[in-house]
């Protein structure tokens, strides 16, 4: 793992120097598509603070960039001009985490609106659920009363109440679609995902915290382990739903999604070590090919 340092340090200015287009933005796939995409403009801005590689007037400008993506109507954000439950969430997390200050009630109230009957997140409002949207969402209401919890004055009880209510129902809707110990990838299929599994262990994992309660099946997480670990390749993780195409660096969900979870979860366990391998390797074979401008 000696090179995560350097690679680190040339995502970091690939983000600054060449991955924004002229407008500042952060586009799909850097010199394919110039269209501002808000997950990609999201988790820019998130790593470039991580990393503490702006100034801190910097933050304000790439913040209001983001915020210049919200829909002021809906007051969610898109993608492709069509309103994104996963994109929402996306954002707030990013948003919570460099500015609280900066996401109103009115911008968790869309989340939740934007929440399936069923309790679960889809990739759009109305989508079918999965766990994997599920997760984003969910952590976005938790960091947003986790940002404001030693101001709880503040907020109305009813907006507290609004977004319990909310995470309720997630968990709710994980354990209904549960299939023994691991999870499918969305509501109505029987098949086992690694993906939906993981990121449905988060999502119990961040609602436990905040309620101070007990898992249901307090063993799940180690008997989840074991059949993850089966499928620690990236081609079997492909094919149970890494990836929609067959190149999972590429698409939704991709391992940077997958890879803060399972160390949330697990720590630097065997799998995380694998797939953190596998994107370094994968890091380095698309950013030598990246052209200066």
């Amino acid at each position: 793992m000696r090179d995560i340092g350097g690679v680190i340090e040339s995502a970091c200015t690939f983000l600054l120097n060449y991955a924004r287009t002229k407008d500042g933005f952060y586009p799909q796939q850097v010199g394919i598509e110039e269209k501002p995409v808000t997950p990609t403009t999201a988790v820019a801005i998130l790593a470039l603070y991580k990393t503490k590689k702006l100034a801190e007037h910097d933050y304000n400008t790439y913040i209001h960039m983001l915020l210049n993506l919200k829909d002021r109507t809906e007051k969610s954000f898109c993608v492709n001009e069509g309103l994104s439950s996963w994109a929402t969430a996306k954002a707030l997390i990013t948003l919570l985490s460099v500015d609280p200050n900066v996401v109103c009630n009115e911008d968790i109230l869309a989340l939740i609106k934007l929440q399936n009957e069923d309790g679960g997140w889809g990739y759009r409002p109305g989508y079918i659920s999965r766990p994997f949207y599920t997760y984003f969402a969910t952590k976005a209401l938790i960091l947003y009363l986790n940002a404001n919890d030693l101001k709880r004055g503040n907020i109305k009880t009813e907006m507290i109440e609004a977004v319990e209510k909310s995470l309720e129902k997630a968990n709710k809707f994980l354990q209904k679609i549960q299939l023994n110990d691991v999870w499918p990838r969305e509501t109505g299929d029987k098949r086992p995902c690694p993906v939906a599994t993981v990121m449905a262990l988060g999502s119990l994992k961040l609602i436990q915290q905040y309620f101070k309660s007990e898992v249901r099946n307090a063993d799940i997480f180690e008997t989840s382990y074991l059949f993850i670990q089966k499928l620690t390749k990236v081609k079997e993780w492909d094919r149970y739903g890494f990836g929609e195409s067959g190149v999972a660096f590429y698409v939704q969900p991709a391992p940077v999604d997958v890879i803060p979870v399972i160390l949330k979860i697990y720590g630097k366990c065997e799998i995380a070590l694998y797939l953190v391998r596998w994107l370094i390797k994968n890091c380095k074979e698309y950013t030598k090919n990246i052209k200066e401008p």
